[in-house]
């Protein structure tokens, strides 16, 4: 059990040593911390001789970030959040308010990729486990995935991962599966022939632009059956449909070398797809070494997304800058670091929240 009013002191001692207040801290009545198991207020005491700024409110979640691991998560923010106090004095009516939670989210761990399924939540809704204690549905969002990370980090892991429980639904909501792989993953193929997924790669024949075409025709139909659902919605409101979901693996290799033409008509498939297709549950699951803007979707498209995850041992800015454009300090966010040297990285999930994320560990891949 942890007692609220010693970490509070403990939190005002990490930051009186570590802050650059002009010499200002709790000793002189500067600042005040409040702590709840939800999160903690920096109340300042003003005036003072330091701003309230995104810099301050930047340097007050590094600290606390590393110094309540791994008692507490700290969630990271896209800028200072200020909150009430309730006070009624000039001197401390606001404070910056920090999230987080009690302890850290762990790995999950599984002996066969046939163990995965998806549970019901209290609210009635199916959820995916991504980590002990933090789930993921489908429903509640767009239903759009996208996940970055380079060679070798799990991208293709954690994509099965996820692809093990759409399967797995009850049949009503068994999701309508097509993988795109343009590098043939034995992986993938073996998961798609075992399920009897449609599976599109290469042929041996077949040069980049007619697979290409060959996708966009699967991106077509899934448009196609947009517009049907739509209409069926008009009439029944209530219906539910079960997903259609295109799977795209190694994204940027489907555009790089592609011409003008037939790039931009991809694109806008793919577009329209992430635009309209969330009432009707046609999704796309995207996964790319990297996002260049215009290469993989568009920015209006991205945020669409309603689960981000980034593979990386060490997220920053330069990796984050388009699945996640808008946080501020990547670099402070503090990874649980365990015995397992690939499925590190950050999510961001319908909440808006981003943590640090260690994707679910498989033993065997096989059904």
């Amino acid at each position: 059990m942890i007692d609220i009013e010693q970490i509070s002191t403990y939190l005002e001692s990490c930051l009186n040593s570590a802050l650059s207040l002009n010499g200002e801290s709790t000793l002189t009545n500067s600042f005040q911390i409040k702590f709840t198991d939800h999160y903690f207020d920096f109340i300042p005491y003003l005036p003072s001789t330091y701003a309230l700024s995104g810099e301050l409110a930047a340097n007050i979640e590094m600290i606390a970030t590393s110094a309540l691991y791994p008692f507490f998560t700290v969630f990271p923010s896209n800028g200072p959040q200020y909150v009430r106090t309730g006070s009624n004095s000039f001197a401390n009516a606001r404070a910056l308010r920090f999230f987080l939670k009690k302890g850290v989210y762990e790995r999950l761990m599984f002996d066969r990729l046939s163990q995965v399924k998806p549970f019901m939540g209290n609210n009635g809704s199916w959820l995916f486990r991504l980590m002990r204690g933090y789930n993921y549905s489908p429903f509640k969002g767009s239903g759009m995935i996208g996940i970055s990370g380079q060679s070798g980090s799990g991208k293709t892991i954690l994509s099965l991962y996820l692809l093990q429980n759409f399967i797995s639904l009850p049949d009503n909501l068994k999701a309508d599966l097509t993988i795109v792989d343009p590098k043939l993953d034995a992986n993938l193929f073996s998961f798609a022939r075992s399920h009897s997924i449609n599976y599109l790669t290469p042929g041996s024949d077949q040069n980049a632009t007619s697979f290409l075409d060959e996708v966009s025709r699967a991106l077509k139909r899934l448009v196609d059956e947009i517009h049907r659902r739509q209409r069926l919605l008009i009439k029944e409101p209530v219906k539910i449909f079960n997903p259609m979901i295109i799977y795209l693996d190694e994204a940027l290799a489907l555009t790089s070398s592609q011409t003008t033409k037939a790039k931009n008509a991809y694109l806008s498939l793919i577009d329209q797809v992430m635009l309209m297709g969330r009432a009707t549950n046609c999704w796309l699951i995207i996964s790319a070494q990297t996002w260049p803007s215009g290469d993989v979707v568009s920015s209006s498209a991205r945020e669409q997304l309603g689960l981000r995850i980034l593979l990386s041992s060490a997220p920053s800015k330069e990796n984050c800058r388009f699945l996640f454009k808008n946080l501020e300090h990547p670099e402070n966010i503090v990874l649980n670091r365990d015995y397992f040297d690939r499925g590190l990285g950050i999510v961001q999930g319908i909440d808006g929240r981003v943590v640090p994320f260690n994707a679910p560990f498989i033993k065997d891949l096989g059904s």
